[in-house]
């Protein structure tokens, strides 16, 4: 299973993070401290905190002191539970997205739906080009598709947009689900539009694996 949470906050929230009841460590608030953007230091501090307030209901122990590190790549896990649970993090505006699973490997890219410069765009594969219609009409939303696929896609493998997936091979299943294999490692994507403001990519190594989504608002 891979549980999927959507967090939103309002601008006001921004205003005194620090007062909040969260579960974060003293490093954590000493680390974002030398953000210049206060959603970034939101996005930080609720993404660790909601990852071990759920990790640890599935876990059925307490949300503090769960450990959080990161590999070499910068992807983070449970430094004492990686082998039960996995988990990834994406941020874009006011919302925070995180995928938590006990099935194998996960990754998540989540980006808020708007207006591109496609000329500036040189990542895509032939086939994801054709997919999008760049050299006809231009479709935002299968921009926006394959762009998080391909996100959720790296950081599930914890690579990021490196060399290695120059060669990745892309395939559209139907019923918002996109296939992706390179190099031996593949993955479904399952895309969803939260809102229609957000584009929303989940990526699992186990294809039958369910995804449940979960939006929280904050006050």
């Amino acid at each position: 299973m891979n549980n999927v949470y959507l967090i939103e906050w309002p601008d006001s929230y921004t205003e005194d993070i620090f007062s909040k009841d969260l579960y974060n460590s003293h490093d954590e608030k000493q680390y974002v401290k030398r953000f210049k953007k206060n959603n970034d230091r939101v996005a930080h501090l609720l993404s660790r905190s909601y990852v071990r307030k759920f990790s640890a209901e599935i876990l059925g122990i307490p949300p503090m002191p769960l450990s959080i590190a990161t590999t070499s790549y910068g992807r983070p896990f449970l430094s004492d539970y990686k082998s039960e649970l996995d988990f990834n993090i994406s941020h874009s505006g006011n919302i925070v997205a995180i995928t938590i699973s006990n099935d194998g490997l996960t990754g998540i890219d989540i980006e808020k739906i708007q207006s591109i410069d496609f000329n500036e765009i040189n990542i895509f594969t032939p086939e994801e080009l054709n997919y999008i219609g760049l050299d006809k009409d231009i479709d935002s939303r299968r921009f926006f598709l394959v762009w998080t696929a391909i996100e959720a896609y790296s950081k599930m493998l914890g690579m990021g947009l490196s060399e290695q997936l120059k060669n990745r091979i892309f395939m559209p299943l139907g019923g918002q689900k996109i296939s992706y294999k390179c190099n031996g490692k593949d993955a479904i994507v399952h895309l969803n539009e939260s809102g229609k403001k957000y584009m929303l990519a989940v990526a699992t190594n186990k294809h039958n694996t369910s995804i449940s989504i979960k939006h929280i608002s904050l006050n």
